[in-house]
């Protein structure tokens, strides 16, 4: 059964970039070109060409450090970062910080520089595209999580387990306390799989026997509505706003 039922948190859309400019230039040269009646090949190499290294050293640390920051802040969605309304405060914190490093580092710059721009909108808690791209997220997890579940793969539980980092900021009470039940119970089936298979040699089929995955069932069934009935409506009359988004 698929996701189809999310809501949200009164959220902030922010339109972020943290780059540099000048500390690298790429240039694409042609080193051949094949051709017959109806079609044409091209091949190229890219060159990149960077004027001064430390600088680019410096300019790009500047920028991990301040992706960092925006990181703790902020979760990366298919459509841009959101950050929870109720965070407003470290989001703002967290752009001044940013400042004050570019700031920093543009004083000891002098052949490129560093810049970030943030704009933010704000998310209505019934907007339905961006219900949809977190279904769609929450969806991808869970089916992720199965499949490395069933192959016993540490290594991929881990990586579904830090998708889903900060998800749960955006998301209701209990669709979040869902989302991290969900999360810790995978953590924990990871670490008695590298445990028991890993170090202890033991067989995956009989581990993954003894795994307890009803959390994570559980877990998924709060992202999941069951259709009901269309209700009636008398002549004149509108159905009542839903809070939920339905998909």
């Amino acid at each position: 059964m698929e996701i189809n039922h999310v809501t949200l948190k009164p959220s902030l859309l922010i339109g972020s970039i943290i780059s540099t400019v000048g500390a690298s230039k790429t240039k694409c040269v042609v080193t051949g070109v094949e051709r017959d009646a109806l079609k044409e090949t091209k091949t190229w190499e890219m060159r990149r060409i960077i004027p001064d290294t430390a600088q680019y050293k410096l300019a790009n640390k500047a920028v991990e450090k301040c992706k960092k920051i925006r990181g703790k802040v902020c979760r990366k969605m298919a459509f841009g970062w959101v950050c929870p309304k109720d965070s407003e405060d470290k989001l703002t914190e967290g752009i001044k910080k940013i400042g004050e490093i570019i700031d920093e580092v543009n004083g000891k710059l002098n052949t490129c520089e560093v810049f970030a721009t943030f704009v933010r909108a704000e998310i209505a808690s019934d907007d339905k595209q961006v219900a949809t791209s977190i279904a769609k997220d929450v969806n991808g997890f869970f089916k992720s999580l199965k499949a490395a579940l069933d192959k016993a793969d540490a290594k991929a539980i881990k990586r579904t387990v830090q998708s889903m980092k900060g998800l749960e900021d955006v998301l209701p009470t209990i669709q979040s306390e869902a989302l991290s039940k969900a999360v810790k119970a995978a953590t924990k089936a990871a670490k008695t799989i590298i445990t028991q298979v890993e170090k202890k040699a033991r067989s995956i089929e009989e581990v993954k026997a003894e795994l307890d995955l009803t959390v994570i069932e559980t877990a998924r069934m709060a992202f999941i509505e069951a259709e009901t009935p269309a209700a009636v409506v008398p002549q004149g009359e509108q159905l009542e706003t839903r809070a939920a988004v339905e998909l």
